[in-house]
C-alpha cells in the first residue's frame, strides 16, 4: 500500500511541475473581501489555494477523527457497563438457581414428611397406634375376627 502512496505522490509532483512551468509568465491580481493583492504568479495563487484547501480539509479531518474517537470511547464504556450487569445478572442467576435446588429439595422433604404424616393420619383413622404398618392392621383385625 505504501508504494501506491508514493506513486500517487510523483504523479501530483509531476503535474504541478508541468503545470507550474507552463504558467510562469501568467500572473493575477487575487481579492479576498476588501484585500487586494498585486499581481501574483497564477501557479503561486493556485498553490497558495491548494495549500488553505488542504488546511482546511485536516482540520475537518482531525476533528472528526476526535469526534469518532470520543464516540468509541463512549460505546467501549457502554460495553464495560453491560458486560459488568451481565455477570451480575448471571450471579443472580445462579444464586437463584442454588435457591431453586435448596426449595425443590425442601419439598421433596415436605413431600416425604406429607406422605409419612398421610399413613399416620390414616393408621389413626383404623384405630392403629401410630407407626405401625398396613401388615400389622391386617394381622389385628385377624386376631379380632378370631376373638
Amino acid at each position: 500500500m505504501w508504494i501506491v502512496r508514493w506513486i500517487v505522490l510523483l504523479v501530483i509532483i509531476v503535474i504541478v511541475l508541468g503545470f507550474s512551468l507552463q504558467n510562469q509568465g501568467e500572473t493575477v491580481n487575487v481579492h479576498l473581501l476588501n484585500w487586494e493583492s498585486g499581481p501574483v504568479p497564477l501557479y503561486l495563487a493556485l498553490f497558495i489555494s491548494f495549500g488553505f484547501g488542504m488546511v482546511s480539509f485536516l482540520l475537518i479531518a482531525v476533528f472528526q477523527q476526535l469526534q469518532t474517537l470520543a464516540d468509541l470511547s463512549r460505546e467501549k464504556r457502554g460495553r464495560k457497563k453491560a458486560e459488568k450487569e451481565l455477570e451480575e445478572v448471571n450471579e443472580k442467576i445462579e444464586t437463584l438457581e442454588g435457591e431453586v435446588e435448596r426449595a425443590d429439595k425442601e419439598i421433596a422433604r415436605l413431600q416425604r414428611e406429607s406422605e409419612v404424616l398421610r399413613d399416620e393420619a390414616e393408621s389413626l383413622r383404623k384405630g392403629l397406634p401410630s407407626g405401625e404398618t398396613a401388615a400389622k392392621s391386617e394381622t389385628n383385625e385377624g386376631d379380632e375376627e378370631n376373638h
